[in-house]
């Protein structure tokens, strides 16, 4: 019987977070070839096991031997799925359990499924995240003189082209998702988090430093518009806004989490919301096609 609490390990990659969040990410058997490639994309370095709590990768087919998932049924073990990823808790016990069941008839030029399990495993991240009082959250980050600015807004707004645009000494660090996180001094940070979209299309490999954070210091929310122009708005519009956008992130995931009820998951995302709202100021940023609309934001920050 496999035993992911008391298992040994041979390799295995460290994450942590600047909320003091620390996972051991292995794998079993041949799934450590799938936490390689996700320690790739979020640029971990190797390190020798340790007591953090384990993100463990195993293949379904190694899993199901000898009935392993009766035996984790009947043992405090509980399961969520996600289309092609089973994710296991304990009841006691911190170590998650990432059971990657085999898509590949379903893989297309245009199309990984392999990559979207690998997002799908990052749920017990996203998870814990929300319970520490911080967010993910679906927007770009950008960085100027060490200081963070997350850029939100729905798909194709243009998140990705004002990255492409920003000049020296901005920085672009990713353009899609970020983690925000509560530290212990009660201050918010902000991580990059992967374009998962560049894998799943199949249509760039590229990496990020998830371990590297900034003091966020603004939320600018993208409106297209022929002119660019900043626009404070306050709390009571910023928490509505900023658990939309959390929300984006994480709906792939609710609807089949059924031992977080959905209630829970609102309740908890809109509260942490509104302490965010309260501590960072954030803004409608309207931004036109040829004009410098950093230099809107650089009014504000």
């Amino acid at each position: 019987m496999f035993d992911p609490i008391n298992s040994s390990y041979s390799k295995g990659y460290c994450l942590s977070f600047n909320d003091d969040t620390k996972w051991w990410i292995t794998g079993i058997g041949t799934a450590i070839s799938r936490v390689n490639e996700l320690t790739y994309i979020m640029n971990l370095k190797e390190c020798s096991y340790n007591n953090t709590p384990k993100l463990i990768f195993i293949e379904s087919e190694d899993f199901q031997t000898n009935d392993n998932d009766l035996i984790l049924s009947n043992n405090g073990w509980y399961q969520y799925s996600y289309w092609n990823v089973n994710i296991w808790y304990h009841t006691s016990c911190p170590n998650v359990l990432c059971e990657f069941i085999d898509q590949k008839n379903k893989e297309t030029e245009n199309f990984s499924p392999e990559y979207m399990a690998l997002w799908f495993s990052l749920q017990p991240i996203y998870r814990q995240n929300i319970k520490n009082k911080g967010l993910p959250f679906h927007s770009a980050l950008l960085e100027l003189d060490g200081l963070g600015i997350l850029l939100a807004g729905i798909g194709n707004i243009g998140k990705s082209t004002c990255c492409n645009r920003v000049p020296k000494p901005w920085k672009a660090l990713c353009d899609d998702e970020s983690l925000i996180v509560l530290t212990k001094d009660n201050k918010y940070f902000v991580h990059p988090l992967p374009t998962w979209s560049d894998y799943i299309s199949n249509r760039a490999r590229n990496s990020w430093d998830v371990q590297y954070s900034v003091p966020l210091s603004a939320i600018f929310f993208l409106e297209q518009y022929p002119e660019d122009e900043v626009i404070k708005i306050d709390a009571v519009e910023s928490s509505m806004k900023i658990t939309q956008s959390s929300a984006q992130v994480w709906a792939k995931f609710r609807q089949k989490d059924k031992g977080w009820k959905q209630i829970d998951y609102f309740r908890d995302t809109f509260n942490n919301a509104v302490e965010i709202a309260k501590q960072i100021p954030a803004y409608r940023l309207r931004v036109s096609l040829t004009g410098k609309f950093w230099e809107e934001i650089e009014k504000v920050i």
